[in-house]
């Protein structure tokens, strides 16, 4: 992944997202730390099971985030 790529995929996922999916990832039963996670969403961690899960979480954590916009705007 290029300098270029990891920004642009940093800037849409807000910073408390790796903290989100540590929480989920723990309630799973799958044992990592900050920085485990965040090699992950750089790309610089090859464990592929911990890969997989992680982006499985942070598109679960995205799928929320857009519902909690969307009724804060329905609230407006």
């Amino acid at each position: 992944m290029t300098k270029k790529e990891w920004k642009c995929k940093r800037k849409l996922l807000p910073a408390n997202y790796v903290k989100l999916v540590m929480q989920l990832l723990d309630k799973d039963g799958v044992v990592s730390n900050y920085t485990q996670v965040y090699d992950v969403i750089r790309g610089k961690n090859k464990n592929t099971i911990l890969t997989f899960k992680v982006w499985e979480k942070i598109s679960l954590v995205q799928k929320e985030h857009q519902a909690l916009i969307k009724k804060l705007k329905a609230l407006k």
